[in-house]
């Protein structure tokens, strides 16, 4: 189970790198719709139920906890690194789609791929 809380931090924090003005692609912003999409899918999917434990005792608990943890230092990609804002919003988009079946089939395989563009080398 806790593979699994990793895979959705990942997920958060891979939409949580931005240098652009625009509300989408604004790396706080990013994050914390990240954020609010993950612990929706915890919150209202019954496959989510095992790792309510480990976000907090509400949906606004899990928010106010991963938004403190991972979105406070959302200022972009590591040295080396280029940030791509359209591949950050399909990662999003990404997160948003993961249904509450995918929920109770994840292991470590739930991280969608296009989350692992959002940051390349240079």
């Amino acid at each position: 189970m806790k593979g699994l809380v990793a895979v959705f931090l990942g997920l958060v924090l891979a939409s949580c790198s931005s240098s652009s003005s625009d509300k989408t692609a604004d790396p706080q912003a990013l994050c914390k719709m990240g954020t609010a999409s993950v612990c929706e899918k915890v919150y209202t999917c019954a496959e989510g139920a095992p790792l309510r434990a480990l976000l907090g005792a509400s949906q606004a608990d899990c928010v106010t906890a991963l938004n403190a943890e991972e979105c406070a230092n959302a200022t972009g990609c590591p040295a080396g690194q280029t940030y791509h804002a359209d591949m950050a919003q399909a990662c999003l988009d990404a997160i948003k789609a993961i249904t509450c079946a995918q929920l109770a089939g994840a292991s470590t395989n739930l991280f969608p791929p296009v989350c692992n563009m959002v940051c390349t080398a240079a």
